[in-house]
């Protein structure tokens, strides 16, 4: 209990809303400069947004007219609220959750609005929240973003729904019928977001310590009117807690409940409300369940919704055994009669062990509740701060949003396919480069008809098809063709997924070849060996020239050139792995292989007199050319101190490349994308951990090798990246740091996994 009370403090809450405020400011895309708490924040709505908000709503005002009004003339049999209803799972609660608070409105027509406009906002408003989120430095931020546009529009429209004529319902009632209404409907968005990214922690967070019905209600005290509200609180409680400010104070709790022990009101008053809010929740999951048309069932759901008549049933053994007695008029049906009876015994025996219990129990759980809506107001009374800070911006017609966004003077937040932020977001972009080993070799010793069929069907089909689905929306695009290479840019995303598609189906194609070819030269030509790189950065730039010969488009970007670089498979890298595979196959006595695709390999290259190496290249005798160079050698023994060396000699570092590689921006860009509905785990493990037969069978170039595992939480989808290491490309003055994507197809693949699960890193 102690340890739940600390987390309402209210130092301690304040001081958290607002840290976390500051992750909001600080997380937006575009950092605001110079903001202090509750700061203006620039601000825009698009109208596809709001119209599908407003379209639904009004739905639901429209049913509630039709059905519900007047008030005063409804059938009173309660038929209505227990009957058996087409919701089920976290829908089905969420009338439960309303109908338990108030019966005020149909429950038909709340399920008739959830199944139709209610179910396809909830779903639509969840994928913008899943897209738009991909934009936040932090996840926790872009659910505060959504968490509060959506209580802006609620509020805006629970105002509207309460001007509804319901005959002699007061504004008070209807005002808090639906701020249950909006506040349970944002909690199963909420709760249904949890599902589907798989982070529970991180919604219940916000859930249950950041909003209530508070934040959509003119009138808070109007709740504790009736004890059965979401705090199970009565209002003379809160008044009798009020007058010793232990919310401002917050005194140590046993300081507390020795003062409390003394006010003979105080202890009065929290067993009676705590004793008929438990009654009451036994008699509506009863009636929810069991509910009958009938006098006895009819009269219980009138006991739920009657604080007086509650009170009495709790209170009054023989007003309890007068209501039992009404079950006479279901003594035919033996079934429902033995439900009853088992209701009345488990009831009975409940109430004697509630009255038995201390009172300090009931004294706890009262506290608590103060102690929440205390919580709950002050935080409601921040938000509305917040809130207040928000401007819409779409009535100023004159504004550039595209222009005022990218400057950070403006957080626009849409669904819409052709939105600032897409459009924002796409001056970053990745770019995959995909080149063909060997083709040299292949156009060498094939016919052009064969090495042109070749490919058309094995690797530009393929690859075009995938692609052709994610061109439309941009996703991916095509820039070039060159022969033995095909260029792309777009979305990390679909990149990622695309090199993955490719990939897989020339591994496919390979060793498929092992069952129509046997001659291993012939295999190694027909096969098509791939080395593919992906860039991120800035978008490239594509120039649209008219000419005799049509429209034709031309990409230029460091990404481009970045991706190219990072494809190849330099011929000093295979020559050094050739000879170190060889060695350890006659050292290990096996044939040993290397586990991996993407190489960067470290050599020394030599350096000689310009003047030397040209009479060198001009000697044809090689009996001469061998004696010249051991001459050189011996003079360099004499001459050549260790400082000196790297005049002669210097290490250069050379790429390989037959798998997918990528920078480590575009691997950081992938991991932004899927943060917030995946498992993440950066691994880092020794080659000794591996089981001994894989040690012995590969060559590893490091003892210690980095990876980055990544689970998709609902579709299961995993991604397996290893770090490399850095290298300078030709033309860069940077150093590029390089991961490798390591495919299923690939033979360590499982080994790794069950490595990963063996050690519990996964």
């Amino acid at each position: 209990m102690d340890e739940i009370l600390e987390r309402y403090k209210k130092k301690k809450v304040l001081n958290a809303l607002e840290n976390n405020i500051d992750r909001f400011y600080k997380s937006l895309p575009y950092f605001i400069e110079n903001y202090t708490k509750f700061k203006f924040i620039p601000f825009s709505l698009s109208t596809e947004l709001l119209d599908e908000i407003d379209k639904s709503f009004k739905n639901l005002k429209e049913v509630i007219q039709t059905t519900c009004f007047p008030y005063e003339e409804k059938n009173v049999n309660f038929d209505y609220l227990f009957d058996v209803t087409p919701l089920v799972g976290r829908e089905y609660q969420f009338l439960k959750n309303i109908l338990y608070y108030d019966n005020l409105i149909d429950k038909r027509t709340i399920e008739k609005w959830i199944t139709y406009s209610g179910r396809n906002l909830k779903r639509k408003l969840m994928d913008i929240f899943l897209k738009v989120s991909r934009e936040f430095k932090d996840p926790w931020s872009g659910q505060f973003l959504f968490m509060i546009i959506l209580i802006i529009n609620f509020s805006s429209l629970k105002n509207e729904i309460v001007k509804i004529n319901l005959g002699k319902v007061t504004n008070e009632r209807k005002d808090m019928f639906f701020s249950y209404f909006f506040y349970f409907y944002l909690k199963l968005i909420l709760e249904e977001l949890a599902e589907e990214i798989k982070d529970e922690n991180l919604m219940n967070y916000i859930n249950f310590s950041y909003i209530s019905p508070l934040n959509f209600c003119e009138i808070k005290t109007s709740f504790l009117r009736y004890f059965y509200n979401f705090w199970e609180l009565s209002n003379r409680e809160y008044s009798l807690f009020e007058s010793y400010k232990f919310y401002d104070a917050f005194e140590k709790l046993d300081d507390i409940y020795t003062e409390l022990k003394e006010n003979s009101e105080i202890i009065e008053e929290s067993t009676k409300s705590s004793i008929c809010n438990f009654i009451r929740k036994e008699i509506f999951n009863f009636l929810a369940v069991n509910y009958h048309n009938g006098v006895f069932f009819r009269h219980l759901a009138m006991i739920i919704y009657n604080p007086m008549q509650l009170q009495r049933f709790c209170f009054d053994r023989d007003y309890r055994f007068d209501v039992y007695k009404l079950s006479k008029d279901v003594s035919g049906n033996q079934e429902i009669l033995e439900k009853i009876n088992t209701f009345k015994n488990d009831l009975e025996r409940k109430i004697q062990d509630l009255k038995s219990k201390p009172i300090n129990d009931f004294l706890k759980k009262s506290l608590l509740s103060y102690f929440r809506f205390k919580c709950h107001f002050n935080i409601e009374s921040n938000i509305n701060e917040l809130i207040k800070a928000f401007k819409d911006r779409r009535v100023e017609k004159s504004l550039d949003l595209k222009d005022e966004y990218e400057n950070g003077r403006l957080y626009y937040f849409s669904f819409d396919n052709k939105s600032v932020i897409k459009e924002s977001t796409e001056l970053r972009s990745a770019a995959i480069y995909i080149d063909i080993r060997d083709f040299s070799k292949k156009t060498f010793k094939l016919k052009e008809q064969t090495i042109g069929e070749l490919l058309k069907d094995k690797f530009y089909a393929p690859i075009l098809h995938y692609a052709s689905d994610k061109t439309l929306s941009e996703e991916i695009l095509l820039h070039n063709i060159v022969g033995d290479s095909i260029i792309f840019s777009g979305s990390i995303e679909e990149i990622i997924k695309l090199a993955i598609v490719i990939k897989r189906d020339s591994e496919e194609y390979k060793s498929g070849l092992e069952h129509v070819i046997f001659d291993e030269s012939k295999k190694e030509l027909l096969a098509v060996d791939l080395g593919i790189f992906i860039a991120y950065g800035k978008k490239p730039m594509i120039f649209n020239i008219p000419s005799e010969y049509g429209n034709l488009n031309i990409a230029l970007g460091e990404t481009i050139n970045l991706a190219s670089r990072g494809s190849k498979r330099d011929f000093n890298a295979k020559r050094r792995l050739d000879y170190i595979i060889d060695y350890e196959s006659k050292v290990r006595g096996i044939n040993v292989k290397l586990p991996f695709n993407v190489y960067i390999v470290e050599g020394y290259s030599f350096i000689m007199p310009p003047s030397l190496e040209n009479k060198l290249l001009n000697i044809t005798d090689l009996n001469e050319e061998q004696k010249i160079i051991s001459s050189y050698f011996e003079q360099l023994k004499l001459d050549v101190s260790i400082d000196d060396s790297n005049l002669f000699w210097s290490k250069q570092k050379f790429i390989y490349n037959i798998g997918i590689g990528l920078t480590e921006e575009a691997f950081l860009a992938f991991l932004q994308v899927l943060r917030v509905y995946s498992n993440i785990k950066k691994i880092i493990i020794n080659v000794k951990q591996l089981p001994e037969d894989i040690q012995k069978k590969y060559y590893f170039k490091s003892i210690e090798m980095e990876f980055c595992y990544i689970k998709h939480r609902k579709s299961g989808e995993v991604y397996l990246f290893r770090k490399e290491g850095g290298i300078v490309f030709k033309g860069y003055d940077n150093e590029t740091i390089v991961w490798e994507l390591i495919t299923k197809e690939m033979p360590v693949y499982n080994e790794l996994i069950s490595t990963f699960q063996r050690s519990n890193l996964i």
